[in-house]
């Protein structure tokens, strides 16, 4: 079907049915037609393929298309979530020319293009759980009426289990332009390779070798907080 086809079937009095789109696949959802006629919640999905607003919850003009090329690669995790529901509630009854199929029904590479983002999509999320291993969170809290709180370390921050307690760091997250809050081990050998500066005297003491993942690139101390507690108060 063309999109415009596909928009006689958005369950209207004068529609042909009730059909949506995800990812280029129409599915006939007359069974949950409560839920995608007019006047149902999730109607604006129907006679379309609004893709994107399945895994962004932007329910606006713009956010009811197909168009995932300005999604964040992390976005790309409810895809195949919502692929499965379809594929197992509701029946194919074509595909949409156009953005993921050709007029013979062929893939086009703009869905290629999705499988690579979800593909790296699973790899980021493998990556973030090894770094929740090494850098597990801060337990926090804040108070909105002093605009100060503190963030610290146990050995269950971060909701895991571990035989070290760490003091809190802040760890860049490349992937966000921006830092959050992390438990870092102080003592023992790195998890992983950190950069030691030649004209860093700070690690006289104990050696480079002895602070733990202290050294890591990417942390940065809480300004005002010893280095070496296990609690930093912060302020707005």
């Amino acid at each position: 079907m063309t999109r415009s086809e596909l928009s006689r079937f958005d369950g209207s009095s004068d529609s042909l049915g009730l059909y949506l789109a995800f990812l280029g696949v129409i599915y006939d959802v007359s069974s949950g037609a409560q839920h995608y006629k007019p006047g149902g919640s999730y109607s604006f999905f129907a006679g379309k393929d609004a893709t994107k607003a399945f895994i962004t919850g932007e329910f606006t003009e713009t956010g009811l298309t197909d168009d995932l090329s300005e999604v964040d690669v992390e976005s790309f995790d409810g895809i195949q979530t919502w692929s499965d529901l379809y594929e197992k509630d509701y029946r194919r009854v074509g595909k949409v020319v156009g953005t993921y199929y050709d007029s013979n029904g062929c893939e086009t590479q703009a869905l290629q293009w999705v499988r690579q983002q979800m593909q790296r999509n699973d790899a980021l999320k493998e990556e973030q759980n090894d770094e929740l291993k090494v850098f597990p969170f801060c337990n926090s809290e804040w108070s909105g009426q002093t605009n100060s709180g503190r963030v610290w370390c146990s050995r269950t921050s971060g909701g895991q289990q571990r035989d070290w307690i760490g003091v809190p760091r802040q760890l860049f997250i490349a992937e966000k332009k921006q830092y959050r809050c992390a438990c870092v081990r102080d003592t023992g050998s790195p998890t992983r390779p950190a950069i030691v500066y030649e004209d860093d005297d700070s690690h006289m003491e104990t050696g480079p070798q002895d602070v733990g993942d202290l050294n890591h690139p990417r942390l940065k101390e809480y300004e005002g907080c010893d280095p070496k507690s296990f609690e930093c108060k912060i302020k707005d």
